[in-house]
């Protein structure tokens, strides 16, 4: 190559750029620039890239150590609530329920209030944890565990207590003939319907029980009325259901 270069330059090789007019070497000169220019662009976007990488990297490293010392906190969390319930749990073995009493009045449709006393707590146990830990109670043949709530009374007993919606067959309530009232005033598009309620308990709620009490209408089920109103003696509890109807302008 050394010697092809002293050629060229002692006259006895030909060099292509001597055949060239200025015009072509000025091009080749600003071509040869653009080239630089755009590989100099790449190599920019290339060490670019790699510190975005080298970034995103240090973040997902960061995130997944994270992570693990969250999961670490977790478990260790967890393995401590494990052993405070077995402990409560071993030195709550003397504690029990009385008989669960049900409530002489139902709580909701298909629903009765049931209550039981917990006995024998040690007193410097926390007495909501034993509560929440203690076996099932048994009613209706069903084992039930953790009580809807637990609660204390004015005289300090510990109560709890559960909703039971299975087997309470004087719990339900059901609704007369079904009146179609026409549309509704000032809705669009809605059709209104009335009945009343019967077979409701004495002592229980009226209110409620028309409030959690279903109805299929057209074909269509409907959880609870829209709306409840007690209409006195001679009518009684009533609901109202706004029914979409498309006739109704």
């Amino acid at each position: 190559m050394f010697a092809v270069f002293l050629a060229q330059n002692f006259g006895l090789v030909r060099c292509p750029l001597n055949d060239m007019s200025a015009a072509e070497k000025a091009e080749l000169r600003r071509q040869w620039r653009r080239e630089v220019a755009a590989h100099q662009v790449e190599v920019d976007i290339w060490a670019r890239e790699r510190s975005e990488h080298a970034a995103e990297t240090r973040e997902w490293n960061n995130e997944r150590e994270a992570f693990a010392r969250e999961r670490e906190e977790w478990q260790r969390q967890r393995e401590e609530e494990e052993r405070h319930r077995l402990e409560v749990k071993r030195r709550s073995q003397g504690v029990h329920w009385t008989e669960p009493s049900a409530d002489a009045h139902c709580h909701s449709y298909g629903t009765r209030t049931y209550t039981a006393y917990l006995r024998d707590i040690p007193g410097d146990l926390n007495w909501l944890e034993v509560c929440d830990n203690m076996p099932p109670v048994v009613i209706h043949g069903r084992e039930l565990s953790k009580p809807d709530k637990c609660e204390r009374n004015g005289g300090g007993d510990v109560v709890g207590v559960w909703y039971v919606d299975f087997d309470e067959p004087n719990c339900r309530p059901y609704w007369e003939r079904l009146y179609d009232k026409g549309c509704s005033a000032g809705q669009t598009g809605v059709r209104r319907f009335e009945a009343r309620l019967d077979g409701i308990g004495k002592g229980d709620n009226w209110e409620m029980m028309c409030a959690t009490t279903p109805a299929t209408i057209n074909g269509f089920y409907f959880a609870h009325p829209s709306s409840c109103e007690n209409r006195g003696v001679w009518s009684g509890m009533v609901g109202i259901w706004d029914y979409p109807n498309r006739r109704c302008p």
